[in-house]
This record gives C-alpha cells, structure tokens and sequence, in this order.
C-alpha cells in the first residue's frame, strides 16, 4: 500500500519526502509565491521546538516512523506551527495509517489560513485525494452498551453502541472489544474502500472457575454427576478431575454405579479454592445385578414377562427368583429361572438354537446352580409331547415346529 501513495509526497524540486534526502523536510513547504513563508520551517522553530525536529528528521532517516511521528508531533505542540503537521501526517502515512493522515493533512488546511502558501495548499489537497482511495470504514454493532472498542490496540474515545461508521485505512485490521466483566473479543478484520465492513460481537459474561477433584469409595468404577450432567468417572484409584464455575448457589456432586446407593454431596465453589470430595457408595442390599447375553443377533431378551431389550441386557432387580426368557422368530425359546442374591451378581448367557424339524418339539431340562459371577449353563433332554411347551413368536397356525428350553438356576 504505501508504493501506491508514495509519488504524492514530492517536494516542489522533485525530490521524495521518502528518500534520503528527508533531512529538510520542511523544505517541502517552500514555494516561489510571494505569500509563501520567507523562512524554512526550521528556522521558524525556538530551540526546544527545534531539538524535537531535528529529533525526528534523524529517526525518518532511520525509517523509524512511529518514534518520528511522536517527535513531529511534540515540535509542533511546544511551536503551534501548523507547518509541522505535514511531516506528522507523512509520518502516519508511512505506518500505513492513512485516516490519521488525512485528518492531519486537513487539519493543518484549517490551522494554516493565511499562513501557507497556494502551492503548500495544493499539495496538501493533493494528498488527501491520494490518500482517500486506501481508507475504509466498518460499522461495529456489540451485544452489550458501555463496551470499548480498540483499533491496532488503540482505544477509540466512544463506547458501544456507536451508530456511525468508523473510518479506517484499509487492509486486515485487528478490532478489539472489551468491557470490564465480559471476555474480550479480538477480530481481524479486512477493510476495504467504499461500502462499510459490518462487525457484530457478542460478548460472553467471564466464566470463573475452580477445580474439583473427587474420590470414590466403594465400587470399582462410578459415574460422576456434576448438577445432573454426567461428567466423568471415579473408583479404585481413578480420581475425576474437572472444573465448575464460581458462584453463589452450590453445585451439586454425586457418584452413581450398579448396585449401590447414589452419593450426593453439595459445595459452594469459591474463586481460588479446590474442591477435593470423597464420595463413600454403600451396596443397595435389597437389589442384585443380572446380565443377560443373547444369540444370536435381534434375539429378544424378556424379563418376568417384560419385553427388556435384545441381545444385551444388565441392570439391578430385587433380589430372589426371576424369569428371563430369550426368543427368535425361526429359533427354539429359552426358559431361565434365575436366583439373583441381593448385593450380589448373576449372568444368563443363552444361544438359540435354530428350529429345523416340522413337528411340534417340547424340551424339558434339567437344574443347575449358577455360581456368582459364572454364565448360566444347562443341560435339556428330549420329550416328545406338548406338556411343556411354551408359544414362540411364531404363529401355531404356520404348522411351524415352536420349542422350548427350561433352564433352572439356583
């Protein structure tokens, strides 16, 4: 960008403001008209106005145009010479700040009535023309009032909402806005000229936290609950580790497992301090656990009766005798009676055999005794009448052979 502005900076004699020679600066005002200044703007300085212009024409030397901007700027608060204005603005120019420019170009247009020549007025026309084509402008809309909005980390003197546009040089611009309370929001922004750049922010209330460790004391493994939302889990020697937000009302803490009463506990969490916790899970006496396993693949496990999913099936029952059967549409239905001791475990896995024969096949089977935590096993003999039989899923009236196994588990 600053190639496509850098020819309007010439001196009447044809040399750039931007070459080496940048020591006379202010040589860039002096023009043959007699209404032109009869003194080189050096020469018009006193000696503290003085040392800052000479300051700053050695850091344009430098190609150091922020610093030399800055003493520009300080020669001509201590002088008031209006003169001094065109080297500020040139220096904004060269930071690629070209609003900045152009409102020190025209500013020193209003400062200097009747004490700048026609050329030096001229020139400094034909600059802010040069310049306007690489200035923008974006409109900035923000959820919240009072909020601060920076440009390049320069705050602008108004707070949200601000209903004008907000003139920019052009090119990826970083926005920033910020209100005490909020998270800031940075976004980088590509301005171009003519139809304003739209910009809408949301600022988010700034979320403390604390964090939290919690221990299990009971079972193996437990799932943790954060304000009845699953979070993680803890046992054994697993710790969950996590984070809530700082507030006034407590968060709720708890541990949930198969087989055991839930353990709740409730903590105000406060900024700096955490939360350690250790959740002690008694077994439910009253409920055991059983596991039904079933083959093959959309074999329909019942439970006393009850339609409880296919394939797979764990959770607690009451402890004592329950029913599970397992059935298949073109498969033979198995019968368990199942023993579940309270506090204690019990696993069914059952295979259905698939149903072949064209006649009506009943089986009788035999007792076994599961051991806690073992499958379910069985044996089953042959009978051939209908005394045990128990409907499948299959319609009697298809003639399709229906079996059944009986399984009894202690």
């Amino acid at each position: 960008m600053r190639t496509g502005t850098r020819n309007v900076f010439r001196r009447s004699g044809g040399a750039s403001l931007f070459s080496a020679a940048i020591v006379a600066f202010a040589l860039a005002h002096a023009t043959a008209s007699s209404a032109a200044p009869t003194k080189a703007l050096r020469d018009e300085l006193q000696d503290a106005a003085r040392e800052k212009y000479d300051a700053a024409v050695e850091l344009a030397k430098a190609g150091k145009w922020a610093a030399a901007r800055t003493e520009f700027y300080r020669s001509y608060e201590l002088s008031k010479n209006p003169r001094l204005l065109f080297n500020v603005a040139v220096s904004e120019k060269n930071l690629e700040h070209f609003h900045d420019a152009i409102t020190t170009f025209k500013r020193e247009l209003e400062e200097g009535k009747g004490k700048i020549s026609a050329e030096e007025d001229l020139r400094v026309r034909q600059n802010i023309e040069a310049l306007e084509k690489f200035v923008g402008s974006i409109t900035v809309e923000v959820n919240e009032p009072g909020a601060s909005v920076l440009v390049e980390n320069e705050e602008l003197p108004e707070k949200t909402p601000i209903t004008h546009s907000i003139p920019l040089s052009t090119g990826i611009r970083t926005i920033t806005i910020k209100k005490p309370g909020f998270e800031p929001v940075t976004k980088r922004v590509d301005v171009s000229s003519g139809r304003p750049t739209e910009l809408k922010v949301v600022l988010e209330p700034i979320q403390r936290s604390t964090d939290v460790e919690i221990q299990v004391q009971g079972p193996p493994t437990a799932t943790i609950v954060i304000d009845n939302n699953d979070v993680g889990f803890a046992g054994g020697t697993t710790t969950y580790k996590g984070k809530v937000s700082v507030r006034t009302e407590p968060h709720s803490f708890s541990a949930r497992a198969l087989g055991y009463d839930p353990a709740t506990e409730s903590k105000v969490a406060i900024e700096g301090q955490k939360i350690v916790l250790t959740l002690s899970m008694a077994r439910k006496q009253d409920l055991g656990v059983l596991v039904v396993d079933a083959q093959p693949v959309g074999a329909v496990i019942m439970l006393d009766g009850k339609p409880a999913g296919a394939n797979h099936w764990e959770g607690p029952v009451s402890g004592g005798g329950h029913q599970v059967s397992v059935k298949k549409d073109g498969f033979y239905t198995r019968l368990f009676d199942v023993d579940v001791p309270p506090g204690g475990r019990r696993t069914v896995s059952a295979s259905l055999d698939e149903n072949k024969s064209t006649g009506w096949l009943a089986w009788v089977v035999g007792t076994t005794v599961v051991v806690a935590g073992a499958s379910v096993a069985g044996y089953f003999l042959f009978k051939n009448n209908d005394d045990n039989q128990i409907p499948g899923s299959l319609r009697r009236a298809e003639q399709v052979p229906v079996g059944t196994q009986l399984f009894r588990f202690r």
